[in-house]
């Protein structure tokens, strides 16, 4: 039997699951306002409506996750749900002792499924790789962040990797120095779809900010710590754009 490639805290069914927990306890909260007085029982039917729909939402999540193509409405309601539910998942793992990063992680894996599921091909022109500033090595006097091409590729750190595979798949690159920097990317390029290379906190936070743009996330790694000299995986990478172009490279 063919074992799970991810790990735990790559997971889509973590939130998921802390997702439903959430609205359970919503619907405990319903059921004990309906019998308050007349206001909470106007407020609790509302709710109960509310909770209703973002629960249509998981399930048009968990289709995802089972490998079935999401359109139109049903896809949007997943994503908003997903989004809407994720601070109450957040507060929930606390019954689970599980720590944000796995809930973060799985954020991203959740809204990687659901770009994955929308069978919607883009040319490489129109995918935009956002990186941090963070990836350059620290000691490098060479500024990227207004040219990435300035990068002498010297190998120290990842970016001149980057360029070959821009080079090759003809994406648009990117390294921000930070939120402001990105979207002012995202406004030059007018992108359809973009994939991000950040810690958790900042995909969770730049997934959320995009509407209307597919977004694929790679968390980066750290092992000097967070913001210094930071590392990723470049095959991720590539496979996130490939998984985007719906094309595989060729020899």
């Amino acid at each position: 039997m063919p074992t799970d490639p991810r790990t735990p805290t790559e997971r889509p069914e973590t939130v998921l699951f802390l997702s439903l927990v959430g609205l359970a306890m919503i619907a405990t909260f319903v059921g004990v306002a309906r019998h308050l007085g007349t206001l909470w029982r106007l407020i609790s039917s509302m709710m109960l409506v509310a909770t209703g729909v973002l629960f249509l939402g998981l399930v048009g999540l968990y289709l995802s996750l089972k490998g079935k193509t999401i359109q139109g409405w049903l896809l949007r309601l997943s994503e908003a749900a997903v989004d809407i539910l994720y601070p109450i998942a957040l507060r929930a793992r606390y019954l689970f002792g599980l720590s944000r990063d796995v809930v973060q992680r799985s954020y991203i894996s959740v809204r990687n499924m659901v770009t994955k599921s929308q069978s919607k091909t883009v040319k490489p022109s129109q995918v935009l790789v956002l990186v941090p500033h963070c990836l350059q090595w620290s000691e490098c006097t060479v500024r990227i962040t207004s040219k990435v091409s300035n990068c002498r590729r010297c190998g120290r750190c990842a970016i001149g990797n980057l360029l070959a595979m821009q080079e090759r798949l003809g994406f648009a690159l990117y390294v921000a120095s930070g939120g402001t920097a990105a979207r002012r990317a995202v406004k030059e390029v007018r992108p359809r779809a973009i994939v991000g290379v950040a810690c958790e906190r900042d995909l969770v936070s730049g997934m959320q900010d995009m509407r209307g743009i597919s977004v694929l996330g790679v968390t980066n790694e750290r092992p000097n710590g967070p913001c210094f000299n930071t590392d990723i995986d470049v095959v991720q990478v590539e496979e996130a754009v490939l998984s985007l172009l719906n094309a595989k490279e060729e020899s």
